[in-house]
């Protein structure tokens, strides 16, 4: 996940920073058990009450959280349950008090040559970061995008039970995909990628 920062060097030059947040998609699950608990615990209710079934395992796991495929009890529809992995927001702080340190160390560097303060950048890549933990803000992310995409029949947003979400859990619409990364499955599904 991109996202940029515009600094001004004292020449007024303007460089436009990238930096790519390379958080996993492929690492180990946490345990199960730590998952239901805290799924349960922020439903504030059993999952047999809400779910009428859920993958015994997780579908996808990432450096932040995992994500569980069940059907919601009163619908009938399929979700997906994400759940931040437990003590996550520690590390996090903690890597970003590196990178802030670093970054002082670069600063003069970073100016100099890239018109840029590498503190000001590192301070917003951390708060973007520390956005993605709360798990009620990405559901409110996700209904504005699926307000602002609404007329566009290319692009399809997940629903949000937002009765269902919580700071460590969302509930959203399940949609069958192909990983981005899987390029032979794209093109294998009839999408041009080159358009």
């Amino acid at each position: 996940m991109p996202f940029a920062a515009d600094c001004s060097s004292t020449n007024s030059v303007t460089c436009r920073v990238c930096i790519w947040l390379c958080l996993q998609d492929d690492v180990p699950p946490f345990p199960d058990e730590q998952a239901f608990a805290i799924i349960q615990e922020q439903l504030g209710r059993p999952l047999e009450a809400v779910f009428s079934s859920i993958s015994e395992q997780p579908v996808a796991a990432a450096s932040l959280g995992q994500v569980y495929k069940a059907v919601l009890r009163d619908t009938g529809e399929e979700v997906a349950v994400k759940v931040q992995r437990p003590g996550i927001e520690p590390l996090i702080l903690r890597d970003l008090y590196v990178f802030r340190a670093l970054g002082s160390l670069f600063n003069a560097f970073s100016q100099q040559r890239l018109g840029c303060n590498a503190e000001l950048v590192v301070d917003e890549f951390g708060q973007k970061l520390l956005e993605e933990l709360d798990y009620m803000q990405e559901a409110r992310n996700i209904e504005e995008f699926g307000r602002n995409f609404a007329s566009d029949p290319t692009v399809k947003i997940p629903w949000v039970r937002r009765d269902l979400c919580g700071s460590k859990v969302v509930v959203m619409e399940w949609i069958e995909g192909i990983r981005c990364t899987d390029i032979a499955g794209i093109r294998s599904s009839g999408i041009d990628v080159d358009e």
